[in-house]
């Protein structure tokens, strides 16, 4: 399964209160993504859906009504997102809790749900920050391990296996994973990224890159063209048909006219992007 030069997506998370709008918004992508929407529930946040417990089918509000949705399309690949080993295995030593592998279970029950309704999935692991700077080696080795369990056991499953970070992280260690997809914050990360020595054998590999260029932190949004004029010999510099487009990180804590606004944005850099390349 291939994916087209400048593919939009979404992180996963949005504040709509309306689940046909978040569909909608979310069809509007090249690759469809779930929505996860908190402002309908707190149990839509990443780390409760990653730790629910039982059931036969993927519990988010949306999952039905997106799924009808995505075979209607039709899409032959659709992604899904979780949060990550890591993540959890922090989040349970905090708690005093035992995951007992509801993690991955409920990781590899979206990934077989699509493959049962014939999509190809495209799982994110939502780490914020995998490899802290303030770990020490050892931590890192450790969290490898974790991630390289995860990514095994999705991709046996029939899965495309990306990694998203939104914090400035140890991007070699990243790129050594071999994720299908390496997704960043474009503002925070993208400097890095480039300068990361294990990229060049990461791309060369045919790994991809998704370049969360338009921001979700900021109170008001870039233009597009100021952004890419000030991107363009980066973003010049990489293989087109290895990198997505998507928002920078979820939109869950932020107005629906923000996120209808960045929407917005992200289908424009589409556009200019595939023009100029």
């Amino acid at each position: 399964m291939t994916l087209s030069p400048f593919d939009t997506l979404g992180i996963g998370s949005l504040p709509y209160t309306s689940v046909d709008r978040a569909i909608a918004v979310s069809l509007a992508c090249d690759v469809p993504f779930l929505p996860e929407l908190p402002s309908m529930a707190g149990s839509e946040f990443m780390i409760p859906l990653a730790l629910r417990e039982g059931g036969a089918q993927p519990p988010h509000l949306a999952w039905h009504a997106w799924l009808r949705a995505i075979k209607a399309h039709p899409s032959p690949i659709a992604k899904v997102q979780s949060a990550g080993p890591v993540t959890l295995l922090r989040h349970a030593k905090a708690r005093g809790l035992d995951l007992h592998g509801r993690g991955l279970h409920n990781a590899l029950q979206l990934v077989n749900a699509l493959r049962e309704s014939g999509i190809t999935p495209l799982i994110f692991l939502d780490e914020p920050n995998p490899f802290p700077a303030r770990e020490s080696g050892q931590a890192h080795d450790a969290s490898t391990v974790l991630l390289r369990e995860w990514m095994v056991a999705l991709e046996a499953a029939g899965a495309l296996v990306g990694l998203h970070s939104c914090s400035d992280t140890n991007w070699n260690r990243v790129f050594a994973l071999g994720f299908h997809t390496v997704s960043f914050d474009v503002d925070l990360s993208l400097n890095h990224v480039l300068a990361a020595p294990r990229l060049g054998g990461y791309l060369s590999d045919g790994g991809r890159l998704c370049l969360g260029i338009v921001s979700t932190s900021s109170p008001e949004l870039e233009p597009v063209e100021t952004k890419l004029g000030r991107l363009h010999e980066q973003v010049k510099a990489l293989p087109a048909a290895q990198v997505s487009l998507s928002p920078a990180c979820g939109l869950a804590l932020r107005t629906e006219a923000f996120a209808d606004s960045v929407a917005s944005q992200l289908a424009a850099f589409r556009r200019l992007l595939r023009n100029r390349h």
